[in-house]
Protein backbone atom coordinates (compact mmCIF):
# COMPACT_ATOMS: atom_id res chain seq x y z
CA UNK A 1 0.00 0.00 0.00
CA UNK A 2 1.06 3.67 -0.84
CA UNK A 3 2.74 5.41 2.18
CA UNK A 4 1.58 8.96 3.07
CA UNK A 5 4.48 9.26 5.31
CA UNK A 6 7.60 6.95 5.84
CA UNK A 7 7.31 4.30 8.85
CA UNK A 8 8.33 5.35 12.30
CA UNK A 9 11.55 3.52 12.21
CA UNK A 10 12.67 5.14 8.28
CA UNK A 11 11.83 8.74 9.89
CA UNK A 12 14.63 7.96 12.69
CA UNK A 13 17.05 6.76 10.49
CA UNK A 14 16.43 9.67 7.89
CA UNK A 15 16.23 12.97 9.93
CA UNK A 16 15.85 14.79 6.79
CA UNK A 17 12.55 16.09 5.71
CA UNK A 18 13.85 16.03 2.17
CA UNK A 19 14.92 12.50 2.17
CA UNK A 20 11.82 11.45 3.94
CA UNK A 21 10.13 12.67 0.91
CA UNK A 22 12.20 11.46 -1.55
CA UNK A 23 12.22 7.97 0.03
CA UNK A 24 8.27 8.17 0.38
CA UNK A 25 8.03 8.83 -3.83
CA UNK A 26 10.25 6.36 -4.71
CA UNK A 27 8.37 3.88 -2.77
CA UNK A 28 5.20 4.90 -4.08
CA UNK A 29 6.08 5.00 -7.28
CA UNK A 30 7.65 1.79 -7.45
CA UNK A 31 4.70 0.04 -5.67
CA UNK A 32 2.16 1.78 -8.16
CA UNK A 33 4.49 0.44 -10.88
CA UNK A 34 3.94 -3.27 -9.78
CA UNK A 35 6.92 -3.45 -8.38
CA UNK A 36 7.61 -5.79 -4.81
CA UNK A 37 7.77 -3.93 -1.49
CA UNK A 38 10.52 -5.36 -0.91
CA UNK A 39 12.27 -4.01 -4.55
CA UNK A 40 10.47 -0.52 -4.14
CA UNK A 41 12.58 -0.14 -0.47
CA UNK A 42 15.67 -1.52 -2.32
CA UNK A 43 14.92 1.49 -4.86
CA UNK A 44 14.46 3.89 -2.22
CA UNK A 45 17.22 3.31 -0.55
CA UNK A 46 19.59 3.31 -3.74
CA UNK A 47 17.90 6.90 -4.87
CA UNK A 48 18.94 8.74 -1.50
CA UNK A 49 22.24 7.11 -2.18
CA UNK A 50 21.99 8.75 -5.77
CA UNK A 51 20.81 12.12 -4.08
CA UNK A 52 23.97 12.13 -2.27
CA UNK A 53 22.97 10.68 1.28
CA UNK A 54 25.42 8.71 3.29
CA UNK A 55 25.19 6.19 6.00
CA UNK A 56 26.90 8.19 9.32
CA UNK A 57 26.27 7.57 12.67
CA UNK A 58 23.30 5.01 12.08
CA UNK A 59 21.62 7.93 10.04
CA UNK A 60 21.08 8.96 6.92
CA UNK A 61 22.20 12.05 6.16
CA UNK A 62 23.17 14.53 3.28
CA UNK A 63 26.68 14.70 2.17
CA UNK A 64 28.01 18.30 1.97
CA UNK A 65 28.20 19.64 -1.58
CA UNK A 66 31.33 20.32 -3.29
CA UNK A 67 31.21 23.62 -4.60
CA UNK A 68 33.79 25.11 -7.34
CA UNK A 69 35.56 28.47 -8.53
CA UNK A 70 35.71 29.15 -12.38
CA UNK A 71 38.92 30.25 -13.44
CA UNK A 72 40.19 33.47 -14.03
CA UNK A 73 39.42 33.55 -18.09
CA UNK A 74 35.63 32.86 -16.80
CA UNK A 75 35.61 35.47 -14.53
CA UNK A 76 37.05 38.44 -16.77
CA UNK A 77 34.29 37.05 -20.04
CA UNK A 78 31.62 37.25 -17.58
CA UNK A 79 33.28 40.99 -16.33
CA UNK A 80 33.61 42.27 -20.11
CA UNK A 81 30.00 41.70 -20.68
CA UNK A 82 28.48 43.74 -17.44
CA UNK A 83 31.51 46.54 -18.56
CA UNK A 84 29.31 46.75 -21.74
CA UNK A 85 26.00 46.21 -20.14
CA UNK A 86 27.28 49.67 -17.69
CA UNK A 87 28.87 51.76 -20.85
CA UNK A 88 26.09 50.51 -23.61
CA UNK A 89 23.03 49.85 -21.94
CA UNK A 90 20.42 48.99 -24.50
CA UNK A 91 22.52 48.79 -27.42
CA UNK A 92 23.95 45.49 -26.00
CA UNK A 93 21.99 42.47 -27.59
CA UNK A 94 21.74 38.90 -25.79
CA UNK A 95 21.20 37.44 -22.63
CA UNK A 96 18.51 36.56 -20.42
CA UNK A 97 18.09 37.17 -16.91
CA UNK A 98 19.40 33.61 -15.83
CA UNK A 99 22.26 34.60 -18.18
CA UNK A 100 23.34 38.01 -16.32
CA UNK A 101 22.67 36.37 -13.22
CA UNK A 102 25.51 34.13 -14.17
CA UNK A 103 27.70 36.57 -15.00
CA UNK A 104 27.44 38.22 -11.47
CA UNK A 105 27.95 35.14 -10.09
CA UNK A 106 31.08 34.66 -12.26
CA UNK A 107 32.77 38.22 -12.60
CA UNK A 108 32.73 37.78 -7.96
CA UNK A 109 34.30 34.57 -8.01
CA UNK A 110 31.51 33.12 -6.25
CA UNK A 111 31.23 29.36 -4.86
CA UNK A 112 29.61 27.58 -8.00
CA UNK A 113 27.36 24.21 -7.47
CA UNK A 114 27.36 21.35 -9.18
CA UNK A 115 23.96 22.60 -10.34
CA UNK A 116 25.69 25.31 -11.57
CA UNK A 117 28.71 23.87 -13.37
CA UNK A 118 25.97 21.45 -15.08
CA UNK A 119 23.90 24.30 -16.43
CA UNK A 120 27.32 26.11 -17.67
CA UNK A 121 28.43 22.67 -19.75
CA UNK A 122 24.81 22.69 -21.19
CA UNK A 123 24.47 25.95 -21.81
CA UNK A 124 27.91 25.81 -23.97
CA UNK A 125 26.90 21.94 -25.46
CA UNK A 126 23.73 24.04 -27.06
CA UNK A 127 25.28 26.75 -28.58
CA UNK A 128 27.79 26.09 -30.67
CA UNK A 129 29.38 28.82 -32.89
CA UNK A 130 28.58 31.77 -30.56
CA UNK A 131 32.54 31.78 -29.39
CA UNK A 132 33.32 34.48 -32.50
CA UNK A 133 32.16 37.77 -33.31
CA UNK A 134 29.96 38.08 -36.11
CA UNK A 135 32.30 39.70 -38.78
CA UNK A 136 29.25 42.77 -39.11
CA UNK A 137 29.49 43.41 -35.79
CA UNK A 138 33.59 43.41 -35.30
CA UNK A 139 33.23 46.69 -34.67
CA UNK A 140 30.59 46.88 -32.01
CA UNK A 141 30.42 43.12 -30.72
CA UNK A 142 28.04 44.12 -28.16
CA UNK A 143 25.55 44.07 -30.38
CA UNK A 144 25.99 39.84 -31.38
CA UNK A 145 23.85 38.64 -29.39
CA UNK A 146 25.08 35.09 -29.44
CA UNK A 147 28.57 36.27 -28.50
CA UNK A 148 27.26 38.43 -25.35
CA UNK A 149 25.46 35.21 -24.23
CA UNK A 150 28.75 32.88 -24.60
CA UNK A 151 30.37 35.38 -22.48
CA UNK A 152 27.67 35.83 -19.69
CA UNK A 153 28.46 32.35 -19.35
CA UNK A 154 31.93 32.53 -19.28
CA UNK A 155 33.36 32.50 -22.45
CA UNK A 156 36.06 29.78 -24.17
CA UNK A 157 37.48 29.47 -20.60
CA UNK A 158 34.16 28.50 -18.63
CA UNK A 159 33.31 26.25 -21.53
CA UNK A 160 36.46 24.55 -21.44
CA UNK A 161 36.44 24.16 -17.50
CA UNK A 162 32.55 23.12 -17.10
CA UNK A 163 32.76 20.75 -19.38
CA UNK A 164 35.86 18.96 -18.06
CA UNK A 165 34.43 19.25 -14.69
CA UNK A 166 31.40 17.60 -15.84
CA UNK A 167 33.70 15.30 -17.23
CA UNK A 168 35.84 14.15 -14.16
CA UNK A 169 32.26 13.89 -12.33
CA UNK A 170 30.72 11.23 -15.13
CA UNK A 171 33.95 9.31 -14.78
CA UNK A 172 33.53 8.96 -10.78
CA UNK A 173 29.89 8.07 -11.06
CA UNK A 174 30.72 5.60 -13.65
CA UNK A 175 33.28 4.44 -11.30
CA UNK A 176 30.27 4.36 -8.52
CA UNK A 177 27.37 2.76 -10.67
CA UNK A 178 30.20 -0.23 -11.80
CA UNK A 179 29.51 -3.76 -9.26
CA UNK A 180 30.50 -6.57 -9.60
CA UNK A 181 27.02 -8.32 -9.20
CA UNK A 182 23.91 -7.91 -10.80
CA UNK A 183 21.59 -7.32 -7.85
CA UNK A 184 23.40 -4.02 -7.11
CA UNK A 185 23.23 -2.97 -11.06
CA UNK A 186 19.17 -3.64 -10.90
CA UNK A 187 19.09 -1.56 -7.48
CA UNK A 188 20.79 1.27 -9.22
CA UNK A 189 19.31 1.29 -12.30
CA UNK A 190 15.53 1.49 -10.63
CA UNK A 191 16.97 4.47 -8.97
CA UNK A 192 18.06 6.04 -12.37
CA UNK A 193 14.30 5.28 -13.66
CA UNK A 194 15.66 2.32 -16.35
CA UNK A 195 12.91 0.16 -15.07
CA UNK A 196 16.17 -2.20 -13.90
CA UNK A 197 17.68 -2.84 -16.85
CA UNK A 198 21.31 -3.98 -16.56
CA UNK A 199 23.94 -4.43 -19.01
CA UNK A 200 27.28 -6.31 -18.70
CA UNK A 201 30.48 -4.77 -19.80
CA UNK A 202 33.96 -5.51 -20.32
CA UNK A 203 37.09 -3.84 -18.49
CA UNK A 204 40.19 -4.49 -17.42
CA UNK A 205 40.75 -6.56 -20.90
CA UNK A 206 37.73 -9.43 -20.12
CA UNK A 207 36.49 -8.72 -16.78
CA UNK A 208 32.85 -8.57 -16.83
CA UNK A 209 31.18 -5.60 -15.02
CA UNK A 210 27.18 -4.96 -14.45
CA UNK A 211 25.90 -1.13 -15.03
CA UNK A 212 22.42 0.45 -15.20
CA UNK A 213 20.95 0.18 -18.31
CA UNK A 214 20.00 -1.82 -21.27
CA UNK A 215 23.35 -1.04 -22.95
CA UNK A 216 26.03 1.70 -22.52
CA UNK A 217 24.17 3.91 -24.66
CA UNK A 218 20.83 4.06 -22.70
CA UNK A 219 23.19 4.35 -19.22
CA UNK A 220 25.34 7.50 -20.42
CA UNK A 221 21.85 9.11 -21.71
CA UNK A 222 20.87 8.48 -18.14
CA UNK A 223 24.14 9.89 -16.60
CA UNK A 224 23.40 13.24 -19.29
CA UNK A 225 20.02 14.18 -17.90
CA UNK A 226 21.28 13.17 -14.22
CA UNK A 227 23.77 15.73 -15.06
CA UNK A 228 21.38 18.45 -16.81
CA UNK A 229 23.68 17.96 -19.92
CA UNK A 230 23.02 17.32 -23.49
CA UNK A 231 25.28 16.57 -25.90
CA UNK A 232 24.79 18.11 -29.24
CA UNK A 233 20.93 18.23 -28.90
CA UNK A 234 18.69 18.15 -31.79
CA UNK A 235 16.99 21.80 -33.16
CA UNK A 236 13.66 20.34 -32.01
CA UNK A 237 15.21 19.84 -28.86
CA UNK A 238 17.61 23.16 -28.26
CA UNK A 239 14.93 24.89 -26.96
CA UNK A 240 13.70 22.84 -23.85
CA UNK A 241 14.66 24.17 -20.50
CA UNK A 242 17.20 22.92 -19.07
CA UNK A 243 16.15 21.60 -15.76
CA UNK A 244 12.36 21.55 -15.00
CA UNK A 245 11.60 19.71 -11.68
CA UNK A 246 8.35 18.70 -13.05
CA UNK A 247 8.13 15.51 -15.83
CA UNK A 248 4.94 15.89 -17.18
CA UNK A 249 2.54 18.45 -15.89
CA UNK A 250 -1.05 17.53 -17.05
CA UNK A 251 -3.85 20.20 -17.85
CA UNK A 252 -7.06 19.13 -19.59
CA UNK A 253 -9.59 21.17 -22.34
CA UNK A 254 -12.54 20.22 -20.94
CA UNK A 255 -13.32 22.51 -17.74
CA UNK A 256 -13.16 19.37 -15.64
CA UNK A 257 -10.10 18.69 -13.27
CA UNK A 258 -8.29 15.27 -13.97
CA UNK A 259 -6.51 14.96 -10.79
CA UNK A 260 -7.10 17.38 -7.72
CA UNK A 261 -3.67 16.34 -6.04
CA UNK A 262 -1.37 18.37 -8.00
CA UNK A 263 -3.05 18.25 -11.48
CA UNK A 264 -4.38 20.95 -13.44
CA UNK A 265 -7.85 22.81 -13.78
CA UNK A 266 -8.61 24.73 -16.84
CA UNK A 267 -10.39 27.91 -15.35
CA UNK A 268 -11.73 29.67 -18.77
CA UNK A 269 -11.38 29.04 -22.11
CA UNK A 270 -11.91 31.76 -24.44
CA UNK A 271 -12.97 30.39 -27.91
CA UNK A 272 -12.91 33.55 -29.96
CA UNK A 273 -9.54 34.24 -29.19
CA UNK A 274 -8.14 30.76 -28.52
CA UNK A 275 -7.18 31.30 -25.25
CA UNK A 276 -6.91 28.80 -22.62
CA UNK A 277 -6.43 29.68 -19.07
CA UNK A 278 -5.41 26.67 -16.44
CA UNK A 279 -3.77 25.65 -13.41
CA UNK A 280 -0.46 24.09 -14.86
CA UNK A 281 0.38 22.84 -11.41
CA UNK A 282 -0.67 22.90 -7.75
CA UNK A 283 1.67 22.40 -5.09
CA UNK A 284 -0.36 23.28 -1.93
CA UNK A 285 -4.18 23.44 -0.96
CA UNK A 286 -4.61 24.21 2.39
CA UNK A 287 -1.25 24.52 3.52
CA UNK A 288 -0.20 20.73 2.80
CA UNK A 289 2.02 19.83 -0.07
CA UNK A 290 0.39 17.74 -2.85
CA UNK A 291 2.21 14.84 -4.75
CA UNK A 292 1.50 14.89 -8.42
CA UNK A 293 0.24 11.92 -11.16
CA UNK A 294 4.34 10.63 -11.32
CA UNK A 295 4.28 10.53 -7.14
CA UNK A 296 6.29 13.52 -6.68
CA UNK A 297 5.78 17.10 -4.97
CA UNK A 298 7.33 20.63 -5.94
CA UNK A 299 7.79 22.76 -3.39
CA UNK A 300 6.23 26.59 -3.88
CA UNK A 301 9.98 28.30 -4.77
CA UNK A 302 11.08 25.48 -6.83
CA UNK A 303 7.62 25.81 -8.68
CA UNK A 304 8.66 29.53 -9.19
CA UNK A 305 12.23 29.07 -10.83
CA UNK A 306 10.29 25.98 -13.13
CA UNK A 307 7.58 28.93 -14.35
CA UNK A 308 10.12 31.38 -14.92
CA UNK A 309 12.84 29.23 -16.92
CA UNK A 310 9.88 28.04 -18.53
CA UNK A 311 9.05 30.78 -19.80
CA UNK A 312 12.20 31.99 -20.56
CA UNK A 313 13.13 29.12 -22.46
CA UNK A 314 10.38 26.80 -23.37
CA UNK A 315 7.09 28.17 -23.87
CA UNK A 316 6.20 27.27 -27.57
CA UNK A 317 3.97 24.53 -27.81
CA UNK A 318 3.61 21.33 -29.58
CA UNK A 319 0.77 18.76 -30.86
CA UNK A 320 1.80 15.76 -28.96
CA UNK A 321 5.74 17.49 -28.06
CA UNK A 322 6.57 17.20 -31.74
CA UNK A 323 6.89 18.92 -34.84
CA UNK A 324 6.22 22.46 -35.77
CA UNK A 325 4.58 24.95 -33.09
CA UNK A 326 1.02 24.98 -32.55
CA UNK A 327 0.93 27.92 -30.18
CA UNK A 328 2.41 29.59 -27.27
CA UNK A 329 1.84 30.06 -23.67
CA UNK A 330 1.05 33.95 -23.09
CA UNK A 331 0.80 34.40 -19.81
CA UNK A 332 2.25 33.25 -16.34
CA UNK A 333 1.75 33.57 -13.00
CA UNK A 334 3.37 32.00 -10.33
CA UNK A 335 1.68 31.95 -7.11
CA UNK A 336 3.30 31.24 -3.69
CA UNK A 337 2.18 32.49 -0.78
CA UNK A 338 4.85 35.07 -0.82
CA UNK A 339 3.96 36.66 -4.32
CA UNK A 340 0.19 36.28 -3.13
CA UNK A 341 0.96 38.46 0.18
CA UNK A 342 2.74 40.95 -1.51
CA UNK A 343 -0.24 41.60 -4.15
CA UNK A 344 -2.67 41.10 -1.31
CA UNK A 345 -4.57 37.96 -2.92
CA UNK A 346 -5.81 35.33 -0.83
CA UNK A 347 -5.84 31.55 -2.16
CA UNK A 348 -6.23 28.29 -0.37
CA UNK A 349 -3.42 27.20 -3.27
CA UNK A 350 -0.10 27.64 -4.23
CA UNK A 351 0.91 26.98 -7.87
CA UNK A 352 1.22 28.17 -11.39
CA UNK A 353 -1.33 29.76 -13.17
CA UNK A 354 -0.48 30.15 -17.37
CA UNK A 355 -2.59 31.10 -20.54
CA UNK A 356 -2.10 28.51 -23.67
CA UNK A 357 -3.29 30.74 -27.05
CA UNK A 358 -3.25 28.56 -29.81
CA UNK A 359 -2.22 29.44 -32.75
CA UNK A 360 -3.29 26.21 -35.29
CA UNK A 361 -6.40 25.83 -37.08
CA UNK A 362 -5.82 21.95 -37.67
CA UNK A 363 -4.74 21.93 -33.66
CA UNK A 364 -7.93 24.32 -32.71
CA UNK A 365 -10.51 21.47 -34.40
CA UNK A 366 -8.73 18.82 -33.18
CA UNK A 367 -9.85 20.08 -30.05
CA UNK A 368 -13.10 20.83 -30.41
CA UNK A 369 -13.47 17.24 -32.69
CA UNK A 370 -12.49 15.81 -29.41
CA UNK A 371 -9.20 14.42 -30.65
CA UNK A 372 -7.30 16.65 -28.47
CA UNK A 373 -8.54 15.52 -24.81
CA UNK A 374 -5.79 17.08 -22.96
CA UNK A 375 -2.78 19.30 -23.18
CA UNK A 376 0.55 18.86 -20.92
CA UNK A 377 3.96 20.87 -20.87
CA UNK A 378 6.80 18.69 -21.65
CA UNK A 379 10.11 18.57 -19.62
CA UNK A 380 13.24 16.61 -17.95
CA UNK A 381 13.35 16.23 -14.67
CA UNK A 382 15.93 15.20 -12.20
CA UNK A 383 15.92 14.87 -8.18
CA UNK A 384 17.25 17.78 -6.62
CA UNK A 385 18.18 18.72 -2.94
CA UNK A 386 15.20 20.85 -1.86
CA UNK A 387 16.82 21.64 1.32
Amino acid sequence: MPYKTPPARIRNLIPAEHGQRLWTNVVNSQLKSGKSESVAMASAWAALKEDGYVKADGKWVKKVEETYRAPAGARAAAARAIRWKEKYGDKVNGGTQVGWTRASQLANNENLSRETVARMASFFARHEGNQAVDPKYKDEPWRDAGFTSFLLWGGEAGKEWSQRIMANMEKRQIDDHTFSDPASAIMQSMAMNLDGRIHVTLEDGQQGFYRPGEDEAEYKQALERIAGIEQKPSQAESHLIERVIAAIISATMDHETVNKRASAEILKVDDERRLIWAWAYVCTEDGKLLTDTQGDSIEPDDMEKMATDFMLDARVAKAMHDGDGIGEFVHSMPLTNEIMSAFGIHSDREGWITCLKVNSDEAWNDYKSGKFTGLSIGGRADRENLE
